[in-house]
């Protein structure tokens, strides 16, 4: 099988396109960003051709909502979004210092079609890098021509903030039908508490696999 080229989002720029080569994020770590909960990633002219949603509620740690859309044009390029909302602990549970770190997010499309002409032709997210010296996010955006995949990571200090998060990859070339899969989805939301001692962590998982012709509440 031939090898694929990664697929990053370049700074400022609104999408990656597939196969046309790689650019890297500055320093090991990731890039300052901002979490701009204004921006829409769901697409005007399109169908909705799949949907998912999960959800995660407790206290003291917080609570975690997933929505996964999957959308067809009338070209038969096809679009996923996802939408997270992370309400962490320290804001919305009596008592509660905990905090979310960031999240991870994959968007795994199964190879619908030839390897050749189909793939994953652009990424975008409502995190955007910052252009100031106190950023709140640091993010790391990798990928290849059939993931697009996510990686932000809170500022030390501001984990307490509620925060919408949005993320989307673009497949073309793919022929599909009611029933087909298109993609599954895997959010894992970090949360801690400080301590003398470390404190405590643990992970929120949800998955999703987003099924064509099939839009569950």
């Amino acid at each position: 099988m031939p090898s694929r080229r990664s697929v990053l989002a370049a700074s400022g720029t609104a999408a990656a396109t597939a196969l046309a080569g790689c650019s890297a994020l500055t320093g090991p770590e990731g890039s300052a960003a901002n979490v701009r909960e204004d921006m829409d990633l769901r697409p005007e002219a399109a169908s909705l051709v799949g949907r998912t949603t999960a959800e995660s509620t407790r206290c003291p740690r917080g609570d975690v909502e997933v929505r996964n859309l999957a959308y067809e044009f009338d070209t038969g390029d096809l679009q996923l979004v996802t939408v997270v909302e992370v309400r962490p602990g320290a804001r919305g549970c009596d008592d509660s210092d905990w905090v979310h770190e960031g999240i991870d997010l994959r968007q795994a499309w199964p190879g619908l079609g030839l390897e050749t002409k189909s793939g994953v032709a652009g990424v975008e997210t409502n995190v955007r890098y910052a252009d100031t010296d106190d950023p709140e996010v640091r993010l790391r955006t990798t990928g290849d021509s059939e993931t697009g995949e996510w990686r932000v990571r809170r500022a030390s200090d501001d984990g307490d903030v509620p925060e919408r998060y949005a993320f989307r990859s673009t497949y073309v070339g793919a022929e599909v039908e009611a029933g087909d899969e298109l993609a599954a989805v895997t959010t894992e939301v970090p949360f801690s508490t400080g301590g003398l001692l470390g404190g405590e962590s643990e992970t929120v998982t949800r998955t999703g696999t987003l099924v064509y012709g099939e839009r569950e509440e």
